[in-house]
């Protein structure tokens, strides 16, 4: 059955009042008893995302302690393609799912957070997954991410635990050095992680999100280790459950959302931005309606701002906020099923039917799988391209604009030497050290117009030959994304 709510909530219009702009399809569900979190990216290789979820333990069911991979048919909804089991032990605990190329294979894999510890499962390619390998906690490992908090070239892993965060280092090959914890002040057990530069020094920080509500940014030093700053909030009866991460005002900084979960009036949303030097502002109010949820943050409508979206408990409701370049909007609407208990990985955002739009995907305990898809975006196409005379002692990394409005977020520039070549940027960051086998770098975001160019020029030196690729990530929708990519031989004799 599909129902579209035509009413208002609270100061939040339905998406209609939009007509002709983004909003989404109505909602589809696939049954899944015990689904807890979701996540979205490409785990066949098909250069398609595709959803992931992870249940908990259910003695009995069927589902209980399993990870499921779900394609999507735009009529039918969700479709299983292939799941996978994990053992959490004797315990019932919550489950927490994160996906990223932990072996620099270009493959995802998958991770589960649960009560004994992190579970890896290896993507083998081909739709095929490694039986899980578990790296143990001494909690109950809950939200988990990955960040290079080494800068040594690979993912590591961070998860939320009540008596910290966790840190486990990859070895460089995709298994992990035992789980060291970064403390913070008992009695502040972390609710939520999010991943990103809160200083403008261009190493990731984490932001830990504790109840009572305080906010722990862990600044990363890029060899490893982590400074701590401390903001705390007054909440009153609320609470906060989670937050999310991206440029909320169009400076181009990391800004922090924040919910604050309340049935009393007046709801909202915490916005903190990023300053020009380095810090967190104070909190700005952003009306929302009741029991908000933990906001995700994406390019909803492909015009190259991040946008916000957000569940809420017990209303028939999905909201989110479009941003204008300097603020988000008043909170739209979608129809959705009325339900509580979500948790901070309730939700995933990625476009999953290939149509270049946003979806949304949301795992529930009791409803399953449910499914939106994103309508209406608009999009531009950038091209990378790459070129190096031999001999010639340097590299040009070119991206085009060849239609609408585009802003690059980051191109990776990645060299693998067989002979010793070094590469030089003035205008690129380092992402790993000198090497004789490998280097990586990234390069400025830029603005491009229509029908324009933007170039970075590398220079090499050494003698010898090294394999060069460079992938181009776009913050707006991305048309074409076949030619963002591209690889090229140097050779220096």
């Amino acid at each position: 059955m599909r129902t579209v709510i035509g009413i208002f909530f609270l100061g939040i219009s339905t998406s209609s009042a939009m007509a002709g702009s983004f909003g989404f399809s109505p909602y589809q569900t696939s049954a899944l008893p015990r689904a807890q979190a979701v996540a979205i990216a490409d785990l066949l290789g098909d250069s398609r995302k595709e959803i992931v979820v992870v249940t908990d333990k259910l003695t009995g069911s069927p589902t209980s302690e399993k990870v499921f991979i779900f394609t999507v048919d735009p009529i039918n909804g969700p479709q299983i393609v292939t799941s996978m089991n994990y053992s959490s032990g004797p315990f019932q605990p919550s489950v927490r799912v994160s996906v990223a190329d932990l072996d620099q294979n270009g493959l995802q894999d998958i991770l589960v957070g649960h009560a004994l510890g992190i579970d890896v499962i290896r993507n083998l390619g081909q739709g095929n997954f490694s039986d899980p390998t578990l790296y143990p906690t001494t909690t109950y490992a809950g939200k988990i991410a990955t960040l290079d908090a080494d800068r040594d070239g690979d993912l590591d892993i961070v998860g939320a635990s009540t008596i910290g965060v966790y840190l486990l280092s990859n070895n460089g090959n995709g298994t992990f050095s035992p789980a060291t914890t970064i403390p913070l002040p008992a009695g502040y057990p972390v609710l939520d992680l999010e991943i990103g530069d809160l200083n403008g020094d261009g190493i990731d920080d984490i932001a830990a999100l504790s109840n009572p509500p305080k906010l722990f940014v862990l600044h990363g030093n890029g060899s490893g280790s982590f400074g701590q700053q401390q903001i705390a909030y007054t909440s009153g009866s609320a609470t906060v459950t989670g937050m999310g991460l991206g440029d909320l005002n169009g400076d181009r900084l990391a800004d922090l959302i924040i919910n604050r979960r309340s049935i009393s009036t007046p709801t909202w949303l915490w916005r903190l931005d990023q300053t020009p030097l380095g810090n967190l502002a104070p909190p700005v109010n952003i009306p929302s309606g009741f029991n908000a949820e933990t906001p995700e943050i994406a390019d909803l409508n492909g015009d190259g701002l991040d946008d916000a979206i957000v569940l809420h408990s017990n209303f028939p409701q999905l909201g989110y906020y479009i941003q204008d370049g300097a603020a988000l909007s008043t909170e739209l609407s979608a129809s959705f099923p009325s339900a509580s208990g979500y948790n901070e990985q309730s939700m995933a955002v990625g476009d999953v039917t290939g149509d270049g739009c946003p979806d949304v995907a949301v795992a529930h305990l009791f409803n399953g799988l449910i499914f939106l898809q994103g309508q209406s975006c608009t999009g531009a196409d950038g091209a990378l391209t790459l070129s190096s005379p031999a001999n010639s002692g340097k590299l040009v990394v070119q991206v085009s604009n060849n239609a609408g409005p585009i802003a690059i977020r980051d191109v990776d520039v990645d060299l693998r030497s067989v002979g010793g070549l070094v590469l030089k940027s003035e205008s690129c960051a380092q992402l790993t050290t000198y090497s004789r086998s490998q280097q990586r770098f990234r390069c400025s975001t830029k603005d491009i117009a229509a029908g324009a160019s933007a170039t970075w020029t590398f220079t090499y030196g050494g003698r010898g030959k090294a394999a060069v690729s460079a992938t181009l990530t776009s913050a707006s929708r991305d048309t074409d994304p076949s030619n963002n990519s591209n690889q090229i031989d140097v050779l220096n004799e």
